[in-house]
């Protein structure tokens, strides 16, 4: 199995307030959703990690890391659509 180990910069102390360092583990697959509620099930589990990974990269990210981070997400969730509308 590989591994790929990313390391960050975290964000300056703000109002004395440590940031801790963070290990975030992507190991397992998603569950396979099934029967009358698997949308529904799926949704609230794909917005739970989102919540969580969201508040986390919030905490410990220096701000002109999470601007670009964002805009580049931003831009490849566009490019998926370019083939649809042009």
């Amino acid at each position: 199995m590989n591994t790929i180990i990313v390391d960050l910069f975290k964000a300056d102390l703000l109002e004395k307030e440590e940031i801790p360092d963070v290990y975030i583990h992507i190991t397992d697959r998603l569950p396979e959703f099934k029967g009358k509620d698997c949308f529904k099930n799926a949704e609230e589990l794909y917005e739970k990690e989102a919540e969580r990974l969201e508040d986390i990269l919030q905490k410990c990210l220096p701000q002109g890391v999470k601007d670009r981070l964002l805009i580049k997400l931003m831009k490849r969730k566009v490019s998926l659509y370019r083939g649809i509308t042009s």
